[in-house]
């Protein structure tokens, strides 16, 4: 329904081109509103039917920094520094782990697309900073970002469904994070730093192989 509603009010536009008033300006919105229901549809359909991960040994630093790549004229044009460490892409890092490069690139782009909503709230500068490294038998990436931080009540509660601190947000975003996260026999953290620092760090950990 959402997409024979799109497609007429685009439609309908097309037919009143030469037409004045707020007829246009008004089929403009509701394609727009059509646009982010039709988001929030799927989001809900991704968290309630996700599927189980199909797990390959892989790097992790090498599949959070490929999606990073992709990410990264998207963040340069929001005027966010990158501070990534790509040159281990070349590199062996020994932080081998089980993943389904897709679903991990996912739970990646959720984690930096938040950040990225946060910054928007701050002036100049501002930044991404990422981090990899292991611990015992996890390996592990933060996601630190120069945001306003997280409220109490919103950082204690921010991976449960319909939890946000954005206005307009479905809270599903990170909810997924996590299911995919411990689908792969991870975990996801949240801190919430305080001043002067301010900002978030979002701590992903994966068993390593072998560990």
């Amino acid at each position: 329904p959402l997409s024979s509603i799109g497609l007429n009010a685009e439609m309908l536009e097309d037919e009143l081109e030469d037409v004045s008033g707020d007829a246009r300006p008004l089929l403009g919105a509701i394609q727009s509103e059509v646009t982010r229901l039709t988001q929030i549809t799927e989001n809900y359909l991704r968290y309630a039917r996700f599927p189980n991960p199909d797990l390959e040994p892989s790097t992790l630093s090498v599949e959070v920094l490929t999606c990073l790549r992709f990410l990264q004229p998207e963040i340069n044009e929001s005027a966010i520094e990158l501070d990534a460490p790509f040159q281990l892409l070349e590199q062996e890092q020994g932080l081998d782990v089980h993943v389904d490069a897709d679903q991990l690139r996912q739970a990646v782009f959720n984690i930096v697309r938040n950040a990225m909503d946060a910054l928007r709230e701050v002036p100049e500068p501002r930044s991404i900073r990422i981090r990899f490294g292991a611990s015992a038998s996890v390996a592990f990436v933060e996601f630190t970002d120069s945001g306003p931080g997280l409220q109490s009540e919103i950082a204690d509660g921010i991976f449960e469904p319909f939890v946000t601190g954005k206005s307009g947000g479905t809270g599903l975003g990170l909810s997924l994070t996590q299911q995919i996260i411990e689908a792969h026999g991870g975990s996801v953290h949240v801190e919430a730093r305080s001043e002067p620092l301010g900002g978030a760090l979002f701590r992903i950990e994966l068993p390593l192989i072998d560990a």
